[in-house]
C-alpha cells in the first residue's frame, strides 16, 4: 500500500499506523537491534512484525491532572490516569479488530522500537500489529534462540 502515514491526536492519546513494507521491516529491524539490550523476545516480535499487513500505534502523554497523590502509591496518580486511558483505548482497539476478524496482539516491543525511531511523539507505546490470513501468527509463538 503506498497510502499516507495516518496521525491521529486525541489528547492525550496518540495513534499512527504504519502500513507501507519498508516501514514495518524498519521497526522489525529495528526490534532486532533492541533485543540485546532488552531481550530475545524482541526476536519473535520482530518476525510477526515482518508478517503482518498493518501496526497501529497507540501512545499517550501524562498529563498533570493536579491530583492529590495517595501517601501508598509509588507512582504518582497522575500516571496511573494516564496509563489507565491509554489501557482503555488499546482494550478498545484490539476489540474492534477482533470483531472484524483481524488477529491482533499488544506489544510492548514494536511500541519501545517506534518510539526509538522517532515514529511516534509519545511518553509510552504499545504497537498493535494486524494480520488477517488462514492462522492467526500471533497465537502459538516459539521463542527465538
Amino acid at each position: 500500500m503506498n497510502s499516507p502515514t495516518i496521525t491521529i491526536r486525541v489528547e492525550p492519546e496518540i495513534i499512527k499506523i504504519i502500513d507501507k513494507p519498508e516501514e514495518l521491516e524498519r521497526l522489525a529491524s529495528k526490534m532486532e537491534e533492541l533485543s540485546k539490550k532488552y531481550g530475545k523476545f524482541f526476536l519473535r516480535d520482530a518476525d510477526n512484525i515482518r508478517n503482518s499487513s498493518v501496526v497501529v500505534l497507540i501512545g499517550c502523554k501524562y498529563i498533570e491532572m493536579k491530583l492529590i497523590n495517595p501517601e501508598k502509591y509509588k507512582v504518582h496518580v497522575d500516571i496511573v490516569c494516564s496509563l489507565l486511558n491509554l489501557g482503555i483505548a488499546i482494550g478498545s482497539a484490539v476489540k474492534t479488530a477482533s470483531i472484524h476478524n483481524v488477529d491482533n496482539r499488544i506489544m510492548y516491543s514494536a511500541g519501545l522500537a517506534a518510539q526509538e525511531l522517532g515514529r511516534i511523539d509519545a511518553d509510552v507505546v504499545m504497537a498493535i500489529p494486524l494480520s488477517a490470513t488462514g492462522k492467526n501468527i500471533y497465537f502459538d509463538r516459539k521463542p527465538k534462540k
